[in-house]
């Protein structure tokens, strides 16, 4: 392949950090028990509530941790499209950078602490078809963003020149 038809990678974000996946289960795991421990408080006043309430909030703790675990996604952005894959899914989807409407980048509270966040990008194609795109607990995407940011606002630029 000639050097000239190569794309270039712009960014690349590849869900593997083992630290931030530790970090993250012994978040779900404290705030599992201490839900638990809330709960069975309730055992002072009904016995039978005072079980089951907290075999519940492990349980939903339980399912929580093995749900976000299997749900780690990669991103890589070309100078023309943007490469989206999640974990153990084989399937790639490719947004093409012209389809690209806005990029959104936020944190929740509890993202915050991690530094990390939920990339959004809307999309719209030909047909005026609109879709999202969801990369949540992404490591420092605010460059992805305002890159991607510069090119929609450019080619709005350009659009509304053409149009004049």
């Amino acid at each position: 392949m000639s050097e000239e038809k190569r794309e270039k990678i712009e960014f690349q974000f590849i869900m593997n950090y083992k630290a931030y996946r530790l970090k993250m289960v012994v978040t779900r795991l404290a705030m599992m028990l201490v839900a638990a421990g809330g709960l069975s408080a309730v055992g002072l006043k009904s016995l039978v509530l005072g079980i089951i309430l907290p075999i519940m909030a492990v349980f939903i703790g339980v399912v929580a941790i093995i749900v976000s675990y299997g749900n780690e996604q990669t991103y890589t952005v070309y100078n023309t499209r943007i490469v989206i894959k999640k974990r153990g899914n084989d399937k790639r989807v490719s947004v093409p950078m012209d389809d690209i409407v806005s990029v959104r980048y936020s944190s929740a509270f509890y993202e915050k602490r991690f530094a990390t966040g939920t990339l959004t990008i809307s999309t719209e194609n030909e047909k005026g078809k609109k879709k999202k795109y969801k990369l949540k607990h992404i490591f420092n995407a605010r460059p992805a963003v305002e890159y991607l940011n510069a090119a929609v606002s450019e080619r709005s630029e350009c659009n509304a020149k053409d149009s004049r």
